[in-house]
């Protein structure tokens, strides 16, 4: 390998020599060099310059020949590696299979490859079409609308007590053996009307009234509505533009102004507005967690109907036609 890698090199230095010595005999002149009449340089200066201009030539000779044989071999150690991250997920499915698994364990890795960023972008067409929706109903699985309707259920119950948990986030939701959602950690929890103010809760989670003090139990609205983008996003990354700020103050200052999660491809429309209600700057505008359950619950309804369409009952022709004809 060694032996490979010297003898490019030496192939690379003798191309760049012969075409730098055809270019400098054809048409490279040397700028702003006054010579004599036999040619030769007539001051010191003169002789810097020139040295520049030619070590200008070779080194920007040697980068234009170098960076073509980088481009190639980063294209083929990337065709390699998704390549082999290709075969690697057609086993996996191959094991999937094998053991009867319900989820693919490759699905992940399947959306790793194609997020790579030089994955050719799609073609928009019927299929791009088909395949979002497809993804938009696979991330809209009933099981995650669950856990979001047993988060707002527990918060209600919480509400109804008087109390504030203040710091709804993924990490405090725990599912039990049939995958129901139980709100925990309790740490920050309190009776409303025995809040001091203090800025307690998780930075992302954090309303932006939560940094002047004065604030209700619409907090948890709005980190119920962070924690449902999780939920559809179907991952644990950081929202891009929290993921911008460098530091904690760079975020609050930012949620201040209204900075706020993206929205991603394979987001419902009911969900990302039920989001943005939920996380909206003005804690009145936010909608009560009964009317957050009840849509919910009409969303899950209708994601069961889409994803399990009703099978329409054919009757066969030669019956049809007895019935229709009275033919015994």
């Amino acid at each position: 390998m060694e032996c490979v890698r010297r003898n490019n090199l030496d192939q690379t230095a003798k191309q760049v020599s012969r075409n730098c010595a055809m270019k400098s005999r054809n048409s490279f002149s040397v700028r702003s060099v006054e010579f004599n009449e036999d040619g030769a340089i007539m001051t010191h200066k003169g002789l810097k310059i020139c040295t520049y201009q030619l070590q200008e030539l070779v080194l920007g000779a040697l980068n234009q020949s170098i960076a073509g044989k980088l481009v190639k071999s980063v294209n083929i150690l990337r065709d390699s590696y998704t390549g082999t991250l290709s075969r690697c997920l057609e086993s996996l499915e191959r094991i999937d299979k094998d053991h009867a698994n319900e989820n693919s364990t490759s699905e992940a890795l399947k959306q790793l490859v194609q997020s790579m960023p030089w994955h050719s972008q799609p073609k928009i067409d019927l299929e791009w079409k088909k395949k979002l929706a497809t993804d938009i109903l696979s991330n809209l699985s009933e099981a995650r609308l669950v856990v979001a309707a047993d988060v707002v259920e527990g918060m209600r119950f919480l509400h109804s007590q008087g109390l504030v948990h203040r710091d709804i986030k993924l990490k405090n939701v725990l599912l039990d053996k049939s995958n129901r959602a139980k709100i925990t950690d309790l740490g920050f929890c309190k009776p409303e009307a025995m809040m001091s103010g203090s800025i307690v809760g998780t930075p992302i989670h954090m309303a932006p009234e939560l940094f002047t003090g004065r604030y209700d139990n619409s907090v948890d609205v709005y980190a119920f509505g962070i924690l449902f983008w999780y939920i559809c996003a179907g991952h644990v990354k950081l929202p891009t533009a929290f993921e911008r700020c460098d530091n904690k103050d760079h975020l609050w200052t930012g949620v201040k102004k209204g900075l706020r999660p993206e929205r991603l491809a394979v987001f419902d429309t009911d969900c990302w507005e039920l989001m943005q209600e939920c996380w909206d700057g003005e804690p009145l505008k936010r909608p009560l967690l009964g009317d957050v359950q009840t849509r919910l619950v009409k969303i899950h309804d209708y994601y069961k109907k889409t994803a399990n369409p009703p099978t329409k009952e054919v009757r066969p022709k030669s019956a049809a036609s007895k019935t229709k004809y009275n033919i015994h």
